[in-house]
């Protein structure tokens, strides 16, 4: 319940030395060294004594002399003489007061104290342990800074604060565990490490809203009443299949189930689970081993989710049997520190754009090797298609130039001895008709063939 609804202020009693409280108190200061100062739980800061714990006196050991018979009759009193009073009963020392601890300091302390039945030296041990675990995982730089997916656990987890049916005159603080609307179960539980981180934030989320640190009521001494700042759990596991459950849903449930039992003790007033068959004793069965007995009593099994509002009552929603609005209406959620979704779709456009990057390389590549091997196997072909290009190339008269011609001489030079054969023998003027007529349709057939500047030759009759 809610420390603002408790109308009577108290105040806690005046706890004596021997008081196991005292006791844990004045191991704080070790406390805070272990955890390197780190002082914050469930929104108080544990405080050490300002004064170190009393050290009781030791006393000088005395070594027993052997005495004579002699010297025992010496020291031996007379029967008729009172025995001496010794100093230590004469002087009694006043009492000391007593250091006691703040209000919220004591708060956290009976806690620890309740879980572990008043033994001092346990709830130390797991009260370092705790404030060691939470500055690893809350401080600057550590693990809940991480954050989780905001759109994969959507609609899994809420709180809310109503009467019950137990308390109806005082709101209580219920946290609700929806994992019949897990869609995907490897990719919820499968990252059990943003599981948990997602998981410590709800249970956060509805110790907060205990406000501790407003409360003004003692917690009792073990065994001496009830701790009036506790939740209640309800784990909803509609639709699901236990026959079926994959090995990433039971690592994280068993990782859960340590981590809460050891780190926030005195914290659950009740836990609930519905809608679960009978199956899933397994689960109850496992958590009897790690879990204490008093924490095992605060476990019930509900077939049915309607049948939670007769534990409940009727402010609870519909959809269990009771009256109220659905708990996306009236539950509060958490949110990721950091916007992981934005991150991971960055992550994944510049993958998608590293990988069509990596495949146009490829491709180019490729194109580039197979061109390469078209031209080593091209060079002959080339060359044939040079040539036949060129031999069906026309020829113009630009690209030809004209020879030089060199002109011949008219007459044939005159030798010696062809003036001896023309003087030898002369030759006849008188040509007959029939010679004459084919020699000049010879010439005139040949006339067009012959050079205009050759040289007529002299014409031979032709002698029958």
């Amino acid at each position: 319940m809610s420390s603002e609804q408790i109308s009577a202020p108290e105040t806690w009693p005046e706890f004596k030395a021997d008081h196991p409280l005292i006791a844990l108190f004045h191991k704080v200061p070790e406390v805070l060294e272990a955890s390197e100062g780190y002082s914050e739980i469930w929104g108080i800061k544990l405080t050490a004594p300002k004064n170190p714990a009393p050290v009781a006196p030791v006393e000088p050991e005395v070594k027993p002399t052997e005495t004579s018979e002699e010297d025992k009759d010496k020291i031996t009193p007379k029967e008729d003489e009172p025995p001496k009073e010794s100093p230590k009963e004469a002087e009694v020392a006043p009492e000391q007061p007593v250091e006691q601890p703040e209000f919220s300091t004591a708060l956290i302390l009976q806690k620890f104290l309740r879980a572990n039945k008043n033994k001092v030296a346990d709830a130390f041990n797991q009260l370092k342990e705790t404030m060691e675990w939470r500055k690893s995982f809350f401080s600057p730089g550590g693990e809940a800074e991480k954050g989780w997916s905001d759109a994969k656990f959507a609609g899994l987890g809420y709180t809310t604060k109503i009467k019950t049916k137990s308390d109806p005159t005082h709101e209580t603080v219920i946290a609700w565990n929806i994992y019949g609307g897990v869609k995907d179960m490897k990719a919820t539980f499968g990252n059990t490490d943003e599981f948990i981180r997602w998981r410590v934030a709800l249970m956060e989320a509805s110790i907060k809203m205990l406000e501790l640190e407003k409360a003004t009521k003692p917690i009792p001494d073990y065994n001496q009443g009830e701790d009036p700042y506790q939740t209640i759990q309800v784990h909803d596991y509609l639709s699901i299949s236990f026959l079926r459950l994959p090995s990433e849903v039971k690592n994280a449930s068993n990782k859960t189930i340590k981590l809460f039992g050891r780190y926030y003790p005195e914290t659950l007033s009740q836990k609930y689970f519905v809608n679960v068959p009978m199956i899933m004793g397994w689960v109850y069965s496992f958590m009897k081993k790690i879990v204490a007995m008093e924490t095992m009593k605060k476990l019930e099994m509900l077939g049915s989710g309607s049948d939670l509002a007769k534990a409940l009552g009727e402010e609870i929603p519909e959809v269990y049997g009771g009256k109220g609005t659905s708990l996306e209406t009236m539950g509060q959620t958490v949110s990721s520190p950091r916007d992981v979704d934005a991150e991971i779709a960055e992550e994944a456009a510049v993958a998608e754009e590293k990988k069509a990057s990596e495949e146009a390389a490829a491709k180019e590549a490729k194109e580039a090797k197979e061109e390469e091997s078209k031209k080593e196997a091209e060079p002959v072909k080339e060359e044939e298609t040079v040539t036949k290009d060129t031999e069906a190339a026309p020829i113009t008269t630009a690209d030809v130039k004209p020879a030089a011609i060199e002109p011949l001489p008219l007459t044939e030079p005159k030798t010696e001895a062809a003036v001896a054969d023309k003087t030898a023998e002369p030759v006849s003027t008188t040509i007959p008709e029939e010679t004459s007529t084919k020699t000049e349709e010879t010439a005139a057939a040949t006339e067009d063939e012959k050079p205009k500047e050759m040289a007529i030759l002299p014409v031979v009759p032709e002698t029958k």
